[in-house]
């Protein structure tokens, strides 16, 4: 073989040799691309689980804070919040209404806090007039609701005995309201149950009611003899005609 062919042969070998080692190479990357590719796919659920994991752990759930307390959707404060402003709120205060009326600057009703006086009916309206008989009441004694205050001047107390002054005081400072007497059927005993009426009063009553018959009215009373005006506007409304 000379050395023409003998070169060709080398180069054929070389060449062969070269496609081999080519090819080789292209196989075992081939191969190594197949494993990174399994093993990418073999890595990827368990980095979903634990990114999954780590996001559910960092978020927090819709309508609570941070610290887990829940927080109401609608913006509005929780129970706690709820009841402070209950409690904060301040508890409507009691009235009572009584009737002012006489020898005083405004006659009408009057609204009061309860608990109130004699003498903070008589302020709300205006005070006693000129005439008015500023000893007869007694304006410490507490006022009760519906109460009517008669304020008499000194000239209607003036026929009031003692004793009957005296009763007086101690009625304006009573809260408690008698039952009405019916004046065309009471005896002696039970018209001396109303205030400033004596013994004598009450045999009065009994002899006009005898005389004249009964009572039309309970404003007749006051022709009874030593009863007044103003006896008569402490006992009328304490009496009926039935």
């Amino acid at each position: 073989m000379d050395k023409k062919q003998k070169r060709k042969v080398w180069l054929a070998a070389g060449f062969v040799a070269v496609c081999g080692i080519v090819s080789l190479g292209s196989y075992y990357a081939s191969q190594q691309k197949e494993q990174m590719v399994l093993q990418r796919k073999e890595d990827s659920p368990a980095a979903d689980r634990e990114g999954s994991a780590v996001s559910g752990k960092e978020e927090n759930t819709p309508g609570t804070e941070s610290s887990g307390r829940p927080e109401p959707a609608d913006g509005t404060e929780g129970a706690g919040g709820a009841a402070d402003a209950v409690r904060a709120e301040p508890a409507p205060e009691e009235t009572l209404c009584v009737y002012v009326c006489g020898a005083v600057a405004a006659e009408g009703v009057y609204s009061l806090p309860a608990g109130s006086r004699l003498v903070d009916a008589l302020n709300a309206a205006g005070g006693f007039t000129a005439e008015a008989d500023r000893t007869y009441h007694n304006l410490a004694g507490y006022l009760s609701d519906g109460q009517k205050v008669y304020v008499p001047t000194g000239a209607e107390t003036e026929e009031l005995t003692a004793a009957e002054r005296l009763a007086g005081e101690a009625e304006s400072g009573d809260r408690k309201e008698p039952l009405p007497v019916n004046i065309n059927t009471a005896d002696k005993a039970l018209l001396m149950t109303l205030p400033g009426i004596g013994e004598a009063k009450a045999e009065n009553i009994l002899a006009y009611r005898k005389k004249a018959g009964p009572f039309q009215d309970t404003g007749e009373l006051k022709k009874v003899s030593g009863i007044g005006e103003a006896m008569f506007e402490r006992i009328k409304d304490k009496i009926v005609v039935k």
